[in-house]
């Protein structure tokens, strides 16, 4: 494998970490109850 192939498969493999960091905050937002209170600044 070539310096290409190392940089494409570390790209891709940046890209699923950020599309499983996208995927637990989208969790995190749907399980976390909110309420009222946890809203004021």
């Amino acid at each position: 494998m070539g310096i290409e192939g190392l940089y494409r498969e570390t790209a891709e493999y940046v890209l699923g970490l950020e599309m499983m960091v996208k995927l637990m905050q989208a969790m995190v937002q749907l399980l976390t109850p909110h309420t009222c209170a946890s809203h004021i600044n």
